[in-house]
């Protein structure tokens, strides 16, 4: 369901929300955290089958997930993070990326730098001022990226 409403096809990206009332994606925004749970959970989903997924639609979760992390590495700054809105414009992926990550984690653990709560916003500017503190949805994140970075030390 989520490939099916959230997907964008010509992006690999996923949009923040779906609305049955009026068949549409909002603001049409690529929402960074909420492509980030499909990036981490679709993986463990599939091997949550132990092979017993139907291959067709293992196939079309993971086109979409390689479709994902492919527009995911074109869309990385250069600090390593992504911008709450994923197309925002600038270009330049893991170990960037967890560079990223422990630069913003204060000496007591705090993850700093987490876009507060996010309800569905109708354009990029509703995005672009939720308040940026530390988070308990950084620090879950940030748990387990760095849970899966030691797995490759």
């Amino acid at each position: 369901m989520h490939i099916k409403y959230l997907y964008d096809k010509k992006t690999g990206l996923f949009y923040h929300g779906w609305t049955f009332e009026w068949n549409y994606n909002f603001g049409e925004i690529f929402w960074c955290r909420g492509n980030s749970w499909f990036t981490l959970g679709i993986l463990e989903y599939i091997e949550m089958f132990k092979g017993s997924l139907n291959p067709a639609v293992k196939t079309v979760i993971l086109d979409a997930y390689k479709a994902q992390a492919a527009a995911l590495k074109e869309l990385q700054s250069e600090s390593g993070l992504w911008h709450t809105i994923l197309d925002d414009p600038y270009r330049e992926c893991a170990e960037r990326g967890l560079r990223g990550i422990l630069d913003n984690i204060a000496e007591d653990g705090t993850v700093l730098n987490v876009s507060a709560g996010t309800g569905i916003g109708m354009n990029a500017e509703h995005y672009k001022n939720i308040m940026i503190l530390p988070m308990a949805y950084g620090q879950s994140l940030t748990i387990m990226a760095l849970a899966e970075a030691l797995l490759y030390e």
